[in-house]
């Protein structure tokens, strides 16, 4: 498996896949599949992230600003909505736990000019 980049463009390197199934719902309306998962070592506030594939699958519909996800259940639509508190408390502490990776683990960065040789 290749490796990604995190949210602040650190690479991350995958250490398995895993198929789970996983539903999403709000009574009566639920849709359910299978899904594949990538493992990573992280230090993340998320335990899942679901990316383009798994919501395609779905067939669902993300809504950053209303905190939802909408997805077809027949002739009906389904409705997950998120709380605008949990997912603050995930991004500081995600945002958090990069601050302390990075401080552990700086990076070097080096600028170099490279002048012309004289003719």
């Amino acid at each position: 498996m290749a490796p990604f980049y995190g949210f602040t463009g650190n690479e991350v390197l995958p250490l398995s896949q895993v198929r789970l199934v996983i539903s999403l719902e709000e009574e009566p309306l639920k849709r359910t599949r299978t899904i594949n998962f990538i493992v990573v070592d992280a230090p993340l506030a998320y335990n899942v992230i679901l990316g383009q594939p798994a919501l395609n699958e779905f067939r669902a519909v993300v809504s950053t600003y209303c905190q939802n996800i909408k997805f077809l259940v027949d002739d009906k639509v389904g409705k997950v909505k998120g709380y605008q508190l949990s997912a603050r408390r995930c991004y500081v502490e995600m945002v958090k736990s990069e601050a302390r990776a990075t401080r552990k683990n700086p990076r070097l960065e080096v600028n170099a000019i490279i002048e012309k040789p004289p003719m």
